[in-house]
């Protein structure tokens, strides 16, 4: 019997352990007679690599727990082991562009990388995780209402569990329209090819002489010009799937400047 054939729950539950454990477990080729602590942080430090949510991480841990126990491992204290997860994640430092970093950003990928802009303006512009950008279905993506519903992460659900809808900026509607034929495709395509968007925004953030972040540090940026720009934090946080406001203000409420306008974010001022 292999470890995925003991998978329970409903079809959709066991697609998605199935998909976690090939694509984060099974290519680490564990062996359960070497693990140890050490072993520990170099699976935990790959899948922070893979900038995993901290649900699936969650998961995973899980899986892994299960995976060593079928394989007549160790017992792991996987409880103790999401508290690392948990506690890794609060400590994050919150890295973002402000208006004139993300516009050159936008400039430069335009030329070197006019393929990438799309999925650039999807961080920059709509603050979507990168699982939820390469999650993202041709009927996802809304022309006639100027909206996306990010219902879905390329391993699964979103991390909320929840859908939820952003409105488009006109240069991510132009972006979207330009870059693919969304309304010639089926409804449940892939928009965009599952890749590692990490190598080609450090190569733009280089060409564009700025600090090197990450993917993820997009949606920061989103989250801080957006309150920056005068919406209401409730507002802001809806659009970033936070369960409450309070997470929203909790990360992002001491990194923004109150006199910075900006003019390409959707919908203007909220209250």
């Amino acid at each position: 019997m292999k470890y995925e054939e003991t998978f329970m729950g409903r079809p959709a539950t066991i697609a998605t352990y199935k998909s976690l454990f090939r694509h984060h477990i099974e290519p680490l080729k564990i062996n359960p007679n070497q693990w140890n602590d050490q072993y520990l942080k170099i699976v935990l430090n790959h899948w922070k690599i893979k900038e995993l949510s901290k649900r699936t991480q969650t998961i995973l841990v899980r899986l892994l727990r299960d995976y060593l126990a079928f394989l007549g491992g160790p017992t792991i204290d996987s409880k103790r082991i999401i508290r690392t997860v948990e506690r890794s994640e609060q400590q994050e430092e919150i890295v973002a562009l402000n208006k004139v970093q993300a516009e050159e950003l936008m400039r430069v990928c335009k030329v070197a990388d006019p393929k990438f802009y799309p999925i650039l303006l999807l961080g920059l512009h709509a603050g979507l995780r990168r699982g939820e950008v390469f999650g993202l279905r041709c009927g996802d993506v809304d022309l006639f209402k100027k909206r996306i519903r990010v219902a879905h992460s390329y391993d699964g659900p979103t991390k909320s569990g929840k859908t939820r809808y952003i409105p488009m900026s006109d240069e991510l509607e132009k972006a979207m329209i330009a870059a693919r034929n969304l309304l010639m495709r089926p409804v449940d395509e892939s928009v965009f090819e599952q890749q590692n968007p990490n190598p080609r925004l450090r190569r733009l953030l280089g060409l564009a002489k700025l600090p090197m972040i990450r993917f993820h540090d997009l949606r920061h940026s989103f989250a801080t010009m957006a309150l920056e720009n005068g919406i209401s934090p409730r507002v802001v946080a809806d659009w970033l799937g936070h369960s409450s406001v309070n997470t929203t203000l909790a990360i992002y409420w001491n990194l923004t400047n109150s006199n910075t306008s900006l003019n390409f974010l959707p919908g203007g001022t909220h209250e």
